[in-house]
Parts: C-alpha cells; sequence; structure tokens
C-alpha cells in the first residue's frame, strides 16, 4: 500500500480593488474551498 499526502496552497488575490475584495468574501472563497475538496475526494477514488 503506497500513502500520498497532497497539500494545497492556494494564494488569490481578485482584480478591481474593492469591488474584488468584496467578490472574494462573497464567492471565491467559498467556490475555491470547494474546488479543493472534491478535487481530494477525486483523488481519493484513484486508488
Amino acid at each position: 500500500m503506497t500513502v500520498s499526502i497532497v497539500t494545497d496552497r492556494v494564494e488569490f488575490t481578485a482584480p478591481f480593488g474593492i469591488l474584488g475584495r468584496l467578490a472574494e468574501k462573497l464567492v471565491l472563497h467559498r467556490y475555491l474551498e470547494r474546488l479543493i475538496v472534491d478535487r481530494g475526494r477525486f483523488l481519493a477514488q484513484l486508488e
């Protein structure tokens, strides 16, 4: 059995000043979090 550890580190800053920061807080944070969780589930199924 082989074990792998994957660490995702995401740094993201939306453009467009205050509107971008608002979009980060309202939409992008949840989207990126869900994307990483879904990716982890997909990778776990590859075993």
